[in-house]
Formats: C-alpha cells, sequence, structure tokens
C-alpha cells in the first residue's frame, strides 16, 4: 500500500506502526484507537510505502525552487491576479453557499473580496466569520471591510470565560496539547463555531501570503544577514513548515464542523508564480518591515 500527500500538505495525514501493525488515517484519533500511540505526520510532498517489514517514507512530489523570471512589478501583479482568481474560481464548484475567515488584515480582507467577486458572478451565497475580544482591532477592521463590501459578516464576541469554554474543545479538534497551537486555533474555531450554525461546509482561509511574499517581521534581518538569495531559502523553508504548523490545525477545526477548509494562496499555480517573483519586489530592503508587495498591490 502506498499513500501521498500532496505538495504543499494542505490536507493532514498520519501514519503509525507497532507490534505487527501499521496503518494511516487523516486524523491521529483513528491511530490510537486501534492502539497505535507513536503516531507521525506524514510531511508535504513525502509518501509512505506499507509493507511487511513496515513503513518507509520517500520523497514524492516535491517542488523545486523556480528560477527567478518575473522582475517587473506590473507583470508579477498580473501573473498573481490571474493565479489567484483561477485557484478561487476552482474551489466553489458545486456548492451554493461558502464561508470565508476574515480577520481585518490584508490576507483574510483580499481572499474575501476574491471569493465575493467570483461567488456574486456565479449565484454563491458568501458569509464571512470574525471572532475577536470585544473591541478588538481585528472585529474593528473586518467589519468596516464587510460594510464597505457589502459582505454578509457575523462576528463571534469572545469573553474569557468563552475562551476557557473553547480550550478543551479545541485540544479536542487539533489532537494537541501545544500552548502555542491551542492559543492560535481560538479565533479559527470560535469562528467555524457560528460558521457551522449557518450550515457552511467550505469555508476559505488566507493562510499563505507571508511566507509566499515576504511578509513575516523577521524577513528584514533575514534579508540584511544572509542577502536575497538568503531569504528566498528562508521563505521557502517557512512555506513547507506550514502544513504542521497551521494547516493541520485549520483543517481539524473545519472538520470538527463538519467542514472542508480551502487555501487558495496555496494552490500550486499561485505558488509557482509567486516563487518565480523577484525577491526585490516582496521585500524593497532590509528597513521595508511591510514587505508582500505584489500582494498589497493587488489588493488595493
Amino acid at each position: 500500500t502506498v499513500v501521498v500527500r500532496d505538495s504543499l500538505g494542505t490536507k493532514p495525514l498520519y501514519f503509525a506502526e507497532g507490534e505487527g501493525l501499521t496503518a494511516f488515517a487523516s486524523n491521529k484519533k483513528a491511530l490510537w484507537q486501534i492502539g497505535l500511540g507513536n503516531v507521525m505526520p506524514l510531511r508535504a510532498g513525502t509518501l509512505a510505502i506499507f509493507d511487511k517489514e513496515g513503513v518507509k517514507i520517500k520523497g514524492a512530489l516535491p517542488i523545486g525552487m523556480a528560477k527567478v523570471e518575473i522582475e517587473d512589478m506590473q507583470q508579477a501583479v498580473d501573473c498573481y491576479q490571474e493565479a489567484i482568481y483561477s485557484a478561487v474560481e476552482k474551489r466553489l464548484s458545486g456548492i451554493d453557499k461558502v464561508g470565508v475567515l476574515l480577520s481585518g488584515g490584508v490576507d483574510s480582507c483580499l481572499i474575501a473580496k476574491l471569493v465575493y467577486d467570483c461567488c456574486s458572478a456565479a449565484g454563491i451565497k458568501v458569509i464571512a466569520y470574525t471572532a475577536g475580544l470585544p473591541g478588538s482591532s481585528d472585529i474593528r477592521f473586518a467589519q468596516a471591510f464587510a460594510q464597505e463590501m457589502g459582505l454578509d459578516h457575523k462576528v463571534n464576541i469572545l469573553s474569557v470565560d468563552g475562551i476557557e469554554e473553547y480550550i478543551p474543545k479545541i485540544i479536542e479538534a487539533v489532537e494537541e496539547r501545544d500552548f502555542v497551537q491551542v492559543e492560535a486555533g481560538i479565533g479559527v474555531y470560535a469562528a467555524m463555531d457560528i460558521a457551522s450554525q449557518d450550515g457552511i461546509k467550505v469555508i476559505f482561509s488566507g493562510q499563505g501570503p507571508d511566507e509566499l511574499w515576504g511578509g513575516y517581521a523577521w524577513y528584514p534581518e533575514v534579508l540584511s544577514q544572509e542577502g536575497r538569495r538568503g531569504l528566498s531559502q528562508r521563505m521557502w523553508d517557512d512555506l513547507f513548515r506550514g502544513d504542521i504548523e497551521t494547516l493541520d490545525r485549520e483543517n481539524k477545526i473545519a472538520r470538527a464542523h463538519g467542514a472542508e477548509m480551502m487555501f487558495p494562496y496555496l494552490d500550486l499555480k499561485v505558488v509557482r508564480v509567486a516563487m518565480n517573483v523577484a525577491p526585490q519586489l516582496k521585500a524593497l530592503s532590509s528597513d521595508d518591515h511591510m514587505g508582500k508587495h505584489p500582494h498589497r498591490q493587488l489588493a488595493q
């Protein structure tokens, strides 16, 4: 038996072996329930071969670092626009209602606009979901954006007691007790909680642009110390840690609410476009603490 995980790890996959038994599943609980304790994630772009000798892990669907081909900002924005619209459209097949996670930041606002544009043309209902503490900037920005867009928007305003009630549910959903994973899951879980009440089965996430377009706060320091080649390598490495650091968590929270999470920014065509863009268009200098310039220009 051979199982393969997709190139960017956008869907979770786990395996385990012990006492003559080997198995794989899309969640850890299924393997724990049959007595397998040492459950491991199958990483992005790898395959597992199950035979009588156990499990062998091999590379399967690698994405090599692309050669820089786009050094003009307008060309970068145009290519990106074509790729991301295509990525959104193909994830809307066969549905009449869709959700989008909206934090108020540029990544989620852009994906919300793209989803809204595509759905309006196709007659699909769109609802945006936000969760946060009373008076939080995320809620204010998300509400202002949704109002400007005319987007149906629902907010789950959290209390300290409410967050405490969510914590064991998040641990159960993400199958982790790691503080970072649990804390990062609170907003997504709370937003999915109200989305599930609306019967949302497909919901869009804005994960991916920081790694693709150079948005993390530490990237200017990397650029200063390691140069543009070093920055490109760091962005590439960060992209391929997303499976276990972010995507597995969000996928499993969505599944706990009977929904499927979509990551259009991590569509292979979008990734290839981003990797073809010269790093100097993404982070202008070591003093550039904004980054993501092609991404931000498309969002304007």
